[in-house]
């Protein structure tokens, strides 16, 4: 691989319904690395209903953190300045966003960067990426339903059964 990158094996759920089956996504994969990355401290996956336990009172309350490399909207270095979805350079970013509404499979969050409880909502090429509640990885960016990143995210729940039950043969200690 070239430098900067680590190369490796993808594999996704074999549930994965392609969003034809609305309750049941399963929408969630990893990526198997030819070989060990050191230095780093792996992010663990929250036990099996972290986010059930959350008070559907609270859930507007709760900020999660999506972290992504993709798309941001931002004005043009040039031309007209109106606030456009812009994808390089590709640099790490992350958003913290209220909790919308939870279902079996899918949380959403409210991604609206004029809300006051947040700083906006994820993007294009942010798919698969972490959704972190305090420092653990609750879902992974599934959809959008804008094209200006902004507006209600939805993030697969990987602190579900079936999540954990096929993760488990790739990540140690679930």
């Amino acid at each position: 691989p070239s430098p900067g990158w680590i190369s490796g094996t993808a594999y996704t759920s074999p549930d994965y319904s392609d969003f034809t089956d609305m309750a049941n996504w399963n929408d969630y994969g990893v990526i198997e690395l030819d070989e060990p990355v050191t230095g780093i401290e792996p992010m663990s996956i929250a036990p099996v209903g972290t986010l059930d336990a959350i008070p559907t009172s609270q859930l507007r309350k709760t900020l999660f953190r999506a972290v992504g490399y993709g798309t941001e909207v931002r004005k043009a270095e040039e031309g007209p300045q109106k606030p456009t979805p812009m994808s390089y350079p590709m640099v790490r970013r992350y958003v913290d966003m209220p909790g919308q509404k939870l279902t079996p499979q899918i949380l959403q969050t409210n991604g609206n960067p004029n809300d006051t409880a947040g700083t906006g909502g994820t993007c294009f090429g942010d798919s698969g990426g972490p959704l972190l509640l305090d420092g653990q990885i609750v879902g992974v960016t599934s959809f959008g339903y804008t094209s200006n990143c902004r507006y209600i995210d939805g993030y697969q729940r990987v602190d579900i059964q079936i999540a954990q039950d096929w993760l488990s043969q790739y990540v140690d200690g679930l």
